[in-house]
């Protein structure tokens, strides 16, 4: 990507590498390798990190059985932790901005939107993706960037 010397790069990852029992200090570690990659190649570059997006644990016949909920419940409580780290890590680095899509997400009582998500209760259903798009765009905009 950097190769192509884009105006900005949005990074969203993470997810999958909790989902994978991986630790929170080892996706944050993964991100710092990435941003010292992309700063090394363009220290003036734009980066917006975007939060790990709230999982779910699916119900009625898609519902895991107990072993797979209570892990589930682990994963999804290193969410927060891991965005707050990140956040952390924006603030200490020039031209990377944090964008808390994680918030967006969720109801006003803090659970998850459930409508926002497909049958997996992990990825984004078309109008969750356009809100997370939009966000996105929000963001570009702030950084004068649209």
């Amino acid at each position: 990507v950097l190769d192509l010397h884009p105006r900005a790069v949005v990074i969203h990852i993470g997810g999958n590498d909790l989902t994978a029992d991986g630790s929170v200090a080892d996706v944050v570690s993964n991100y710092n390798a990435i941003l010292d990659l992309a700063q090394k190649a363009n220290p003036q570059l734009p980066i917006i990190v975007l939060a790990v997006l709230p999982h779910g644990i699916p119900t009625g016949d898609k519902a895991p059985n107990k072993g797979l909920t209570d892990y589930l419940k682990k994963v999804n409580a290193r969410i927060p932790v891991l965005n707050g780290q990140l956040a952390a890590m924006a603030q200490s680095r020039k031209n990377v901005t944090f964008v808390d899509s994680y918030s967006l997400f969720l109801l006003p009582d803090g659970t998850l939107d459930g409508s926002q998500f497909n049958a997996d209760k992990v990825h984004p259903t078309d109008a969750g993706h356009a809100k997370l798009g939009k966000l996105v765009n929000e963001a570009l905009v702030k950084l004068r960037l649209l």
